[in-house]
């Protein structure tokens, strides 16, 4: 065989080799040069937004999708994807141009009957008329329509309003509350339905290749626990229902400090008899003026002193006979106690008073 038939066979195999993988590329490549800055740009931004979409972060999912059409309007397969963020968020009106624009780059891919059905539930929704038919595929590559799958959920929650939704979680992300319709792949899938007030549920479901699954969990009103009302009195001051600390010893205090009193108000007074009876019998003639005169001082001071000690014990008799009797340790309620002690002073006499409420 001459070089020359050689030559054309090589050309041939690598010609054909190299539109076998043109074909075999992904739909969604872009078309300008992927080594490009806006190429590299695009990609990760679009590589960005299918990771936000998978954890359920659509609003940073189409942020990401935007900056990759910005990157590279050319790339088609963030329109896609846009449009179905938007419909994740319940945004049909913004989801329609993106879906067209698609459709206008990529008339024939494997996504384009499944774009299609986007768009008539979007226009459904909107109140408009459904795509025409899809025209006979004439030309180019035939692609084979991905069979799509659809899972609804609903739940019936018992003792609560007609109204009333659910937080819907699909294999752990929030896709919404119930009654929700989303396009979802096949295979088997995690429900998770939540709502404040009701039992959680859960289901696993298996869903087939182009079949619409339909899901109804129930869910009942958890019971209402009143939360516990604080007693109060009549003058609406709160009252305590635990039983604070003894004051027994602190009311044994003072009956030992009104028992030392009365003892030193007793021996005052004594003093001041001794010495009222001493200045009496004294015998004038022997005791001077001074020695008189200061008996009675004395005898003056003693009685003061004893006025005050039998005073102001027997306030702190009194004091602790009432911490006797409101006692918190007796199992007794009562308002907070409102204690206030003052001097009180009188031509010959002094004391000690207390004052409280309870």
């Amino acid at each position: 065989m001459r070089t020359s038939t050689w030559i054309g066979l090589l050309l041939a195999v690598c010609v054909g080799g190299s539109l076998a993988r043109a074909a075999g590329k992904d739909e969604e490549e872009e078309k300008t040069s992927a080594a490009s800055p806006q190429g590299v740009e695009a990609r990760k931004k679009y590589a960005e937004g299918k990771e936000r979409y998978s954890r359920g972060d659509y609003e940073g999912s189409a942020e990401s999708y935007k900056a990759a059409i910005a990157a590279d309007p050319t790339l088609p397969g963030p329109y896609r994807e846009l449009g179905l963020t938007y419909r994740a968020l319940n945004r049909c009106a913004d989801a329609l141009p993106m879906y067209e624009k698609y459709l206008e780059m990529r008339p024939e891919s494997r996504y384009t009957d499944r774009v299609r059905r986007e768009i008539d539930l979007c226009r459904a929704k909107l109140g408009q008329a459904p795509l025409p038919d899809r025209p006979q595929h004439t030309t180019g590559t035939y692609h084979p329509a991905e069979a799509q799958s659809y899972l609804h959920v609903g739940a019936n929650l018992i003792g609560g309003e007609a109204t009333d939704e659910a937080s819907v979680r699909v294999d752990g992300l929030v896709r919404g509350s119930t009654p929700i319709t989303i396009p979802i792949t096949a295979g088997k899938h995690r429900i998770h339905l939540e709502r404040a007030g009701f039992e959680s549920a859960d289901a696993s479901v298996e869903v087939q290749p182009g079949q619409r699954q339909e899901v109804e969990l129930t869910m009942n009103k958890l019971a209402e626990v009143p939360r516990p009302v604080a007693p109060v009195d009549s003058a609406g001051e709160p009252i305590s229902e635990v039983p604070k600390g003894s004051y027994r010893k602190y009311a044994w205090s003072l009956v030992g400090v009104a028992g030392g009193l009365a003892l030193m108000g007793a021996g005052f007074g004594i003093a001041d008899s001794q010495l009222h009876a001493d200045t009496i019998t004294a015998d004038h003639a022997t005791t001077s003026r001074v020695d008189i005169d200061k008996k009675k001082n004395d005898g003056a001071n003693y009685a003061i002193g004893a006025y005050v000690g039998l005073s102001v014990g027997g306030a702190a008799l009194a004091a602790a006979v009432i911490m006797f009797i409101v006692d918190p340790s007796r199992r007794e309620t009562h308002r907070k106690e409102k204690w206030a002690l003052s001097p009180t002073l009188a031509p010959g006499s002094a004391g000690l008073s207390a004052a409280g409420s309870f």
